[in-house]
């Protein structure tokens, strides 16, 4: 749920995944947006932002799925209005994007920009928005990973962008680590897990974040959350 204005509500959600099935069953996803105007009392008729196939992401060496699907987004909003949308589309069980769509209240959206350019299998984005409109986006990528070794070589990055996500600025968050010392989950989405303790929030000057990584960079267990204050500067 976010906040656009006084009583002014806009509320991000995904649909089409088939009840009881995993998302990486191939369904296709739609992000949709409702509105307020009234402190939630009323909502509008649905607005479409984008739709994605719903595919995971699989180790290709080992046939091992990631566990993160298709779905995963994340939405904030910032100054003047303005709502950003950042989601995961997967292409095949190799390939995927880090995407972003914007919109003024929440009715109408932007074309899809590339947030994960120069990026090699992106996954489970985290977005946060600054008070003066900067943009940033963390996620997990494997453009370090060297076919054919041992290890499943993975990073988390983050971007930012002052111009609605046209350019971006990149920096690495930390060490590499080995994806596959991952646990392995079960259930309806199973799959290498890095835990679902994740998440980007704005501060004054930059922003902060909380993250998962496997080891070797992970010390007391398999997966390990660290902590990184992001200082920006124009």
């Amino acid at each position: 749920m976010i906040a656009t204005g006084r009583r002014r509500l806009v509320c991000v959600f995904s649909t089409g995944v088939a009840r009881g099935a995993p998302p990486m069953a191939g369904n296709p996803v739609t992000f949709r947006a409702l509105r307020s105007h009234d402190g939630g009392r009323s909502w509008s008729a649905p607005s479409r932002i984008a739709a994605t196939p719903g595919i995971s992401l699989t180790d290709r060496e080992r046939g091992t799925q990631l566990r993160a699907p298709s779905p995963h987004f994340s939405a904030d909003g910032g100054p003047r209005r303005l709502v950003y949308l950042a989601w995961q589309s997967v292409r095949s069980s190799a390939s995927s994007r880090i995407l972003l769509s914007a919109s003024r209240g929440g009715r109408r959206w932007s074309p899809p920009r590339l947030v994960s350019s120069r990026s090699r299998s992106p996954f489970t984005p985290d977005l946060a928005v600054g008070s003066d409109g900067t943009v940033g986006v963390r996620f997990y990528d494997l453009r370090s990973d060297r076919p054919g070794d041992a290890a499943l070589t993975a990073d988390s990055w983050f971007r930012h962008s002052h111009d609605h996500g046209r350019h971006w600025r990149e920096a690495r968050l930390g060490r590499s680590f080995d994806l596959r010392t991952a646990p392995i989950a079960g259930g309806a989405t199973p799959g290498l897990l890095l835990r679902d303790y994740q998440a980007l929030a704005a501060l004054p000057g930059g922003f902060a974040t909380v993250f998962a990584r496997a080891q070797p960079a992970a010390r007391d267990g398999p997966t390990d959350i660290f902590f990184a204050r992001i200082k920006l500067r124009r």
